[in-house]
């Protein structure tokens, strides 16, 4: 019998999809007494069902594992606020404050690039009353004080401090609290009056900062490799954590070559964890390789196109 439900959501694109089960599997060995409701924001239309079978299969041996497949349509979101880092399948994440409120009380999410390693329970069931949101600060930030930092000159503005700014791959966020007060609608138009360098994640840190609850990045979001800490100590912290995030493109274990595994702090045991559920490396490799030539050969098809016209 298992105790208590943990509501968990991802957003992803076709390409970021496949990551995504190495996280639920993390979730899945390290919360084994709690039921885990999984919600997956997606942008695919026919090719989902292969998703859900692949997922589905993948954790059947998880009776406390259900999942829940919602389609974005890029179309109708075609004015989404959209740049290198920033997809609509992100910006999905937030659709949580319609389709999930009124339904669940709570619901934590988290980032494609992030790995559980110990029960997150207690950091789930935290009291979040009178708040929306809750999540850590985000390392780079504030331990460089926002130094060259391109948003910095939002930080004066909204007289929000380095060590307080968040980072919002690990979010918490209260649903009995925010149902009926924000919507998506409401969150896209919080964004458009600050335009601010970060997108979504600027819009929990400069406009509900008064609904923003601050928690232990290094027990909930820790990044473990950063030039802020030795070897040494971010092995520590890391090992102490208990949900971690590969932040930057450089870190992503996905991206890093077989050989330098042993460089980056918790990237050999990720892949551990996706070649249990039979995520292997080469298989992840030549998907990488096919994308590039995907669209390398649509690069050629534009260009050619444009000689016509």
């Amino acid at each position: 019998m298992y105790k208590e439900t943990i509501n968990i959501a991802f957003s992803a694109s076709e390409q970021y999809l496949q990551y995504v089960p190495v996280v639920i599997y993390s979730l899945c060995k390290n919360n084994i007494g709690n039921n885990l409701n999984f919600h997956i924001f997606h942008s695919l239309d026919k090719k989902i069902k292969f998703v859900e079978f692949r997922y589905k299969k993948i954790f059947k041996d998880f009776n406390n594992a259900k999942f829940n497949f919602y389609h974005l349509n890029k179309s109708i979101y075609s004015n989404l606020p959209l740049k290198k880092g920033w997809s609509v399948e992100l910006w999905g994440r937030w659709k949580v404050l319609d389709i999930l409120a009124g339904e669940e009380d709570r619901v934590l999410i988290l980032g494609v690039d992030t790995l559980i390693k110990k029960d997150i329970y207690k950091f789930y069931s935290q009291d979040l009353s009178g708040i929306f949101f809750a999540a850590c600060p985000d390392t780079f930030i504030s331990n460089s004080k926002g130094k060259d930092w391109k948003g910095n000159e939002y930080l004066r503005k909204y007289n929000v401090a380095p060590e307080g700014y968040i980072n919002a791959d690990v979010v918490l966020v209260n649903l009995s609290e925010t149902y009926g007060k924000i919507s998506f609608s409401d969150f896209l138009s919080s964004y458009f009056k600050i335009n601010s360098s970060c997108l979504d994640q600027d819009v929990i840190n400069f406009c509900y900062r008064d609904k923003l609850k601050l928690c232990d990045d290094f027990k909930y979001n820790f990044f473990p490799n950063t030039p802020f800490f030795t070897k040494y100590q971010n092995l520590k912290f890391y090992n102490e954590a208990s949900i971690i995030q590969f932040t930057g493109s450089v870190n992503k274990p996905w991206n890093i070559f077989k050989h330098n595994w042993g460089n980056f702090i918790g990237v050999k045991e990720w892949w551990i964890l996706a070649e249990e559920i039979g995520i292997t490396y080469h298989s992840l490799l030549f998907d990488k390789f096919t994308r590039k030539i995907m669209r390398f050969f649509k690069k050629i098809k534009a260009y050619i196109k444009s000689l016509f016209i």
